[in-house]
């Protein structure tokens, strides 16, 4: 199992996303996330798998396969759970970008609850914020790790519905808790809209 394997993986949902072949799509990002399971199990890495899975609901929700939607959206947060208990029984970071860690996978719960139509996902983002703020809220723009790839999951989302890439530049331009807030007033509709427009407009 390699990162370039992962890689090939997501270029060839990607790519079958884009000839509407959604359900094979999103079994191939499912694909890609267990790939990536198989690395060196850092944060940077369990991010990815959750970023894959994300796509992978996109895709099942485009094909009308809810049950697999939910399905991959609750492996998601079952993932992201395990892995906000693992950051918790870590030492306590010193430097804030790596305390904000703490929150992201409260996020992504957030976003798997919301793109599956799972309730909670305003607990979840509320959860994130929280943390945000106890670590002193540090800027979005310079997001590593994990921040960036949940970020990360916006963007596709934005690309996914053909929508103006203005969206992505705005949603970074303040704090943490600033590109939060931006987020939950825009991914619904962002989502609804890659929905509703019944194709994947992210590029291979």
């Amino acid at each position: 199992m390699t990162t370039n394997r992962r890689s090939e993986l997501e270029e060839e949902a990607t790519s079958l996303a884009k000839d509407r072949r959604f359900g094979v799509a999103g079994d191939t990002y499912v694909q890609a996330s267990f790939e990536e399971a198989g690395q060196w199990f850092g944060s940077a890495s369990w991010a990815m798998e959750l970023r894959m899975l994300f796509k992978a609901c996109l895709c099942y929700r485009l094909a009308d396969q809810n049950r697999q939607c939910r399905f991959a959206a609750q492996l998601g947060i079952q993932l992201a759970e395990e892995y906000a208990a693992r950051m918790r029984e870590r030492p306590e970071p010193t430097h804030p970008p790596d305390q904000a860690e703490r929150g992201v996978w409260h996020e992504f719960i957030g976003d798997f609850r919301l793109v599956a139509g799972l309730e909670g996902a305003t607990r979840a983002y509320d959860s994130a914020e929280k943390v945000y703020r106890e670590v002193g809220n540090p800027n979005a723009h310079f997001a590593e790790g994990p921040i960036m790839s949940v970020q990360a999951i916006f963007s596709t989302t934005v690309l996914a519905a053909g929508e103006n890439e203005e969206l992505i530049t705005k949603s970074t331009q303040g704090k943490l808790v600033d590109w939060l807030e931006y987020k939950r007033e825009n991914l619904p509709e962002l989502i609804d809209n890659v929905v509703s427009s019944d194709e994947w407009n992210l590029p291979e």
